[in-house]
């Protein structure tokens, strides 16, 4: 994501495979920094960032369907929706949907998780 967003945006880019390896490695040493030099600091950061999912979470929920334009009720669970985004079978169209909603959600919160794993397995050792 964060290469494609840095190709979107600048336009004099030139990508190389390297440069997704770089990424990748500075994504890996900095959970890692963090596990090892600023242990004290890992459980305030776990706690704010519990506290921020917890807080946009209440925001989004409220947000979303304040300034959504809201269909009947007979709509919502009696109309089948397809062929719009050019898959003709229903359960394809519902499974790509759900993919481009968990991916973001699963994409961003991976890291805090895996930074996580790494500090159970220190103190266990």
């Amino acid at each position: 994501m964060v290469t494609a967003m840095i190709i979107f945006n600048k336009d004099d880019y030139v990508y190389h495979n390297w440069h997704t390896a770089m990424l990748m490695w500075l994504f890996i040493i900095v959970p890692l920094v963090f596990n090892l030099y600023f242990k004290k600091l890992l459980n305030t950061f776990e706690t704010i960032g519990g506290i921020t999912h917890v807080a946009f979470f209440i925001i989004s929920i409220a947000t979303l369907p304040a300034l959504a334009r809201h269909s009947s009720n007979k709509y919502v669970w009696q109309t089948i929706v397809n062929d719009i985004s050019g898959w003709t079978n229903p359960g394809v169209s519902w499974g790509l949907g759900l993919l481009t909603m968990t991916v973001p959600l699963v994409g961003a919160d991976g890291l805090l998780h895996m930074s996580m794993a790494l500090d159970t397995i220190e103190y266990r050792l």
